[in-house]
C-alpha cells in the first residue's frame, strides 16, 4: 500500500477545510475484535482515505476506489480506523476500535514517580516542555500525555519503516495522529495541549526528515518523565481568584 499517497490524500483534506464541519452521512462497516494475523475488510459506503492508527504491527490495503481496507493485525492490541471522505462539501469522518487478541490483558498502571526533577533551564527543551506541561490544567494528564507519546511514536516508526520518506509527510502524519487521537479524549484537548506543540515545533528540527525522527525521539523522551506541577485533585483543578484558589 501506498501509505505516501494515503498520507497526502487525508493532508490534502484537512488543509482545505481549515475550519472542521462533519457530515454524518458517512458510514464504515467492520469487525470488533479479530485474531492475530486474520484478515478483516472494513467497507465504506463511499471513497475517501482510510487511516490506521497505530501504523506500525498491521499489514495494510486499500482497494483502488478507496472504500475497502484489508487489514491484517500482526501484533496484539487495539487498532483505530479513520475513514474520511468529503461529503456535500463537508468532511466526513468515521473512526473504528478493532481489538487485535483474544487473550489481551489491561495495560498495567503506571507505576507512581517521584517528584519531578524539573529541569529549571527553559532555554534548553527538556526545560521548556516540562515548564509547559507543568502548566497545564487537566485531570486527564496521564490519558491525555500518551496520545501524544502516540502521535510522536507513529512518525518514528513511519519512518524507520520507510514508510515516511519526507519531512512534510511526517509533519502531517503527527498532526492528523495527533488530532485524530486527542479529538476522541475531549473537544478542548488539542486547545490546551497547544502551548506544549508550539514549545516543541520551536525546539525541534521540523525541516529535514532527520531532524524529525531525532526530534520525536527525544521529545517522546521527555513527555514520558514530564508532570503537573500541581496535578488535579479529585476531578477539579485549582483556579486563582482574588482570594487565593478554589477548586472548581
Amino acid at each position: 500500500m501506498n501509505h505516501l499517497k494515503l498520507v497526502g490524500f487525508t493532508l490534502a483534506l484537512f488543509f482545505y477545510f481549515a475550519c472542521w464541519h462533519f457530515a454524518s452521512g458517512a458510514s464504515v462497516s467492520g469487525p470488533e475484535t479479530a485474531e492475530s494475523g486474520r484478515l478483516v475488510i472494513f467497507e465504506a459506503d463511499t471513497a475517501g482515505a482510510f487511516l490506521v492508527i497505530p501504523a506500525k504491527g498491521a499489514d495494510i490495503a486499500i482497494d483502488s476506489n478507496g472504500q475497502k481496507l484489508y487489514l491484517v493485525g500482526q501484533k496484539k492490541g487495539t487498532y483505530t480506523v479513520v475513514f474520511t471522505a468529503i461529503e456535500d462539501g463537508k468532511i466526513a469522518q468515521v473512526q473504528k476500535d478493532i481489538t487485535i487478541g483474544q487473550d489481551l490483558k489491561p495495560e498495567p498502571e503506571p507505576e507512581p514517580e517521584p517528584e519531578p526533577n524539573i529541569d529549571d533551564d527553559e532555554t534548553t527543551l527538556k526545560g521548556a516542555i516540562t515548564k509547559a506541561v507543568g502548566e497545564l490544567e487537566t485531570t486527564k494528564l496521564d490519558v491525555e500525555k500518551k496520545a501524544l507519546i502516540g502521535a510522536f511514536q507513529m512518525v518514528v516508526d513511519g519512518i524507520e519503516e520507510k514508510t515516511i520518506t519526507a519531512a512534510e509527510d511526517a509533519r502531517a502524519t503527527l498532526r492528523i495522529a495527533w488530532q485524530t487521537a486527542a479529538i476522541k479524549i475531549s473537544p478542548d484537548v488539542v486547545k490546551r495541549w497547544r502551548p506544549v506543540l508550539d514549545v516543541i515545533s520551536e525546539g525541534i528540527d521540523t525541516s529535514t526528515l532527520a531532524g524529525m525522527e531525532t526530534g520525536c525521539k527525544e521529545v517522546i523522551k521527555i513527555l514520558e518523565g514530564a508532570k503537573a506541577a500541581s496535578p488535579c485533585q479529585n476531578g477539579q483543578c485549582p483556579t486563582r481568584t482574588t482570594r487565593g484558589f478554589y477548586w472548581r
